[in-house]
């Protein structure tokens, strides 16, 4: 699975995550109404949304990097 940590309620991606991981996302988005992911809130259906675009492209999906998913300590800007 795609490395990733839980920041309080929201999901830190630190990689692009295939859409194998993106449906078993959405699987637990189904559960908890939604799921955030670096900052942007997605339902289960936006989630397999991602998963179809992920496997008909063959890429995986990127999340724009925020900084509360900076490890700690971290206060320079990212480029």
């Amino acid at each position: 699975m795609a490395k990733m940590t839980l920041t309080g309620t929201m999901l830190c991606a630190h990689e692009c995550l295939p859409a194998a991981t993106l449906r078993r996302l959405a699987q637990w988005a189904r559960k908890l109404d939604f799921i955030i992911i670096n900052g942007q809130e997605l339902t289960a259906d936006e989630l397999d949304h991602l998963a179809q675009e992920s496997e008909r492209s063959g890429e995986p999906v990127c999340f724009p990097d925020v900084p509360e998913c900076w490890p700690s300590g971290d206060s320079e800007e990212r480029v």
